[in-house]
């Protein structure tokens, strides 16, 4: 009944300014003006929506003078109506077309500073992914309802396609990686008191010596907060400002380090490294592999090879 008409004007704005606040921790200056096409269209809207809630007998059949000049300057109007909304409308398939340029814009700059492999990059890919498919399928949808050459039925195979697009950008937002949080976290955490988060850091230090959470293959930031009893923003912005690192490396440090030491440890040479690297938290052997090289240098078997190597020379000499 025209309420929902304006709705797409917000589609690509709050789609770019979720991962803007997501990658920078705040929303970009002046981001309230991105709202304006979708306020103005609401604005426009105001009085058909009053139209088709009231009724349209009602109005036109009303003596009261906001009902008479409505039906007098704009309801009356048919063919000047019916333009505007076709204004509207090609502005809203341009807005959203226009912001999906801009996410690629945004996903080519990230790769810059990442790489394919990396969580981040994969989370921002698909999510934008997911927009520009439900960007021009919605265009098409309408533009094609336009021109009259939408195949019968096909609309439901549009429709289809716009609904996965709308639970999959939903369910990764659900699933986002905590550690993306971190940026906005340390933010807003400039009044944390000194003391507080220095007691906060040693019980975190100390719950990763002794109680290992690192060991669970689903440990989270949030498992982790708990376990704390703080919130995630809390844990974040401690692991972020007193420990220098993020959650992910944070967990990958205590995990390597255990692995070094039970790859040293004689009981373990028969051992195959999968199972020691399911021992220290991991699911799969490749996750692994990459972690203990980017901390230690070299893969996990060559280390193993390397400790071998040296307790032969020790035999020998």
């Amino acid at each position: 009944k025209g309420w929902c008409s304006a709705l797409p004007f917000l589609f690509g704005p709050l789609m770019y300014l979720y991962l803007m606040n997501i990658k920078n921790g705040e929303l970009p200056a002046k981001y309230s003006l991105h709202f304006i096409p979708f306020a103005v269209h609401f604005t426009y809207m105001i009085p058909f929506i009053y139209w088709f809630t009231t009724g349209p007998d009602v109005v036109a059949q009303s003596n009261l003078p906001a009902n008479v000049y409505l039906q007098d300057k704009i309801y009356r109007h048919t063919d000047t109506v019916i333009f505007f909304f076709k204004v509207f409308n090609s502005m809203q398939f341009f807005s959203m077309l226009v912001y999906s340029v801009l996410l690629i814009r945004f996903l080519l700059k990230e790769k810059k500073d990442t790489n394919k492999q990396d969580v981040k990059h994969r989370w921002y890919f698909k999510n934008i992914l997911c927009y520009t498919l439900f960007a021009v399928s919605f265009s098409f949808y309408w533009i094609g309802l336009w021109l009259g050459i939408l195949p019968d039925g096909f609309d439901y195979i549009v429709s289809a396609l716009m609904t996965i697009c709308i639970y999959l950008i939903g369910y990764s937002a659900f699933r986002q990686p905590d550690h993306l949080f971190e940026k906005r976290n340390g933010k807003q955490k400039k009044n944390y008191s000194t003391e507080l988060k220095k007691e906060h850091t040693n019980k975190l230090l100390q719950l990763l010596e002794n109680e290992k959470p690192w060991t669970d293959s689903e440990i989270s930031l949030q498992k982790l907060a708990d376990m704390l009893n703080i919130s995630s923003h809390e844990l974040s912005f401690i692991i972020n400002t007193s420990l220098n690192k993020n959650f992910a490396d944070l967990m990958h440090e205590y995990r390597i380090r255990e692995a070094c030491r039970l790859l040293a440890d004689k009981s373990y040479y028969d051992t195959k490294i999968l199972s020691v690297a399911f021992d220290v938290g991991y699911t799969n052997k490749a996750t692994f592999n990459a972690a203990f090289k980017k901390f230690i240098g070299v893969s996990p078997s060559i280390y193993k090879m390397m400790l071998q190597n040296n307790e032969v020379r020790e035999i020998l000499s």
